[in-house]
């Protein structure tokens, strides 16, 4: 534990943290389904006309059923240090706002944050599970301790056993690919300022 500890206080002295590729590839959709969300105007030949399918369920031309609306979860964004963050709980113990950054490896929290949740009892030894080498946007190599948030909750979202990396005091929270690959699909309503989750 000394040994994070001192990586953790290390890192107090760091620059900002930038992160490598992003994570999983985005799910794909029937031939019909985009034809429709893409609004370029008549998919006849890759949908089966209205009139044809059976009612109650919407079908394509192979008979597959057409992707209907999901439930979802709206979360409204705040606005933090000039840019936009999502509020987010950590081990049901504290709300802080996150970076969305779908380019970030792991979520990340500043050195500062990750020693307030030591000092609380939210975070213990056991939760720490060694170092990681992180890609900074320089191209240079930082290593960086790594532990385990046991939950992350984003609106009605919860996430448990989330990894997650320390940040220097002047970093901000990143809510990386650690937590958003585990979700069923998010997207940004720019306009909105919005974070909607698929439930």
């Amino acid at each position: 534990m000394k040994r994070y500890l001192l990586t953790v206080i290390f890192l107090a002295g760091c620059a900002p943290i930038a992160w490598d590729k992003p994570g999983a590839a985005q799910s794909e959709f029937n031939t019909c389904d985009q034809c429709i969300r893409s609004r370029t105007g008549n998919c006849h030949d890759q949908c089966m006309p209205p009139s044809l399918a059976s009612p109650g369920t919407p079908s394509g031309a192979s008979g597959v059923p057409i992707a209907t609306e999901m439930p979802q979860d709206e979360v409204h964004l705040q606005l933090y240090n000039g840019i936009f963050a999502v509020p987010v709980v950590i081990n049901g113990a504290i709300s802080i706002p996150f970076v969305l950054d779908s380019g970030a490896a792991d979520v990340q929290l500043p050195a500062d944050v990750v020693l307030t949740l030591v000092r609380s009892g939210t975070l213990s030894e056991g939760d720490f599970i060694g170092e990681s080498s992180y890609i900074l946007a320089n191209g240079s190599t930082l290593r960086s301790a790594r532990f385990n948030i046991r939950e992350l909750r984003v609106g009605d979202h919860v996430v448990r056993n989330v990894a997650a990396s320390v940040g220097s005091v002047s970093s901000d929270a990143l809510l990386g690919q650690s937590f958003l690959s585990r979700l069923p699909s998010w997207t940004l309503d720019n306009r909105r300022h919005v974070l909607v989750l698929a439930r």
